[in-house]
C-alpha cells in the first residue's frame, strides 16, 4: 500500500539522519532529523485533514463521518502548533501532502459513497496511524531539539486515539491491553481537557427543571415510593 511505503520511507530518512555521515558535523545531522519529522509529520497532517473532510460527502457509514471530523479538528491544530514551531526553528515545510497522498486522496474518491469507499479509507486511515505512532517514538527517543521532541510526545495521545476510533470503525475494540502507551497521566489530562465541550454544563445534583414544585407538601424534596 502507497501509505505504508510512504511512511516506512520516512521512517528509514529518520533513521539516516541520525548517523553521521563522513566529513559532516553532528550539529546538521540532528537538525536534520528534526526537521525531517517536522516535515512528515505536517504532510501527514494536511493528508488526514483533507481525508477527514472528504467523509462529509463519500463516506456511507455515521462511524467513519464522525471519525472524520475528529481527524479534520484534532489534526488541524496540531498542524497549527507545529507550523509555529516551525518558523520559530526557521524550518521551511511543504505547501501540501506528497503526491503518493494526494493520488491516494484521488484513489479513494472514485470508490465514493460504497462501502469500499469506507473499508479502504479506514485501512489507509489505520496504517497511516500506526507508521505515525512509529515516526513520533523515533522523534521522542532520538530527537535532538527538545521543542520538537515535546511536539511529537503531545501529539502522540491524539494519534493514539484516533487509531482505536478507526479499529472500532472497523469492528475491533479499543486497545485495552497497555501495549501501546498513549502517553503519560499529564498527556492523557490534557486530551481529556481538550475533549471536553467548554459550554457543557456540569449535570451533579438535582436538575432545575425537575426540582420539586411548591405546596406540594413534601418537605424534604423527595417523594416516598408508594
Amino acid at each position: 500500500m502507497r501509505m505504508r511505503h510512504r511512511a516506512a520511507t520516512a521512517l528509514a530518512a529518520l533513521a539516516l539522519a541520525t548517523v553521521p555521515a563522513a566529513g559532516t558535523a553532528q550539529a546538521t545531522d540532528d537538525e536534520g532529523h528534526d526537521t525531517a519529522f517536522l516535515t512528515t509529520f505536517h504532510q501527514g497532517n494536511m493528508a488526514e485533514i483533507a481525508m477527514g473532510k472528504d467523509t462529509a460527502k463519500n463516506a456511507t457509514t455515521r462511524c467513519v463521518r464522525e471519525t472524520g471530523k475528529v481527524f479534520v479538528r484534532d489534526h488541524t491544530r496540531l498542524d497549527k502548533e507545529l507550523v509555529d514551531l516551525a518558523g520559530r526553528l526557521r524550518v521551511t515545510l511543504p505547501a501540501g501532502p506528497s503526491e503518493d497522498q494526494q493520488k491516494e486522496l484521488s484513489d479513494l474518491r472514485t470508490r465514493a459513497r460504497t462501502k469500499t469507499y469506507d473499508r479502504k479509507w479506514l485501512e489507509s486511515a489505520r496504517t497511516g496511524h500506526e507508521q505515525t505512532l512509529q515516526l513520533m517514538e523515533t522523534e521522542i527517543k532520538s530527537g535532538k531539539n527538545d521543542r520538537v521532541r515535546e511536539l511529537a510526545r503531545k501529539a502522540k495521545p491524539f494519534v493514539a486515539e484516533h487509531l482505536d476510533r478507526v479499529v472500532h470503525c472497523m469492528g475491533g475494540k479499543k486497545d485495552t491491553s497497555g501495549k501501546r502507551d498513549p502517553g503519560s497521566k499529564d498527556d492523557v489530562k490534557q486530551r481529556t481537557n481538550v475533549r471536553k465541550d467548554p459550554a457543557a454544563r456540569k449535570t451533579t445534583g438535582v436538575p432545575k427543571d425537575t426540582a420539586v414544585k411548591k405546596d406540594t407538601g413534601v418537605k424534604t424534596g423527595v417523594q416516598k415510593a408508594d
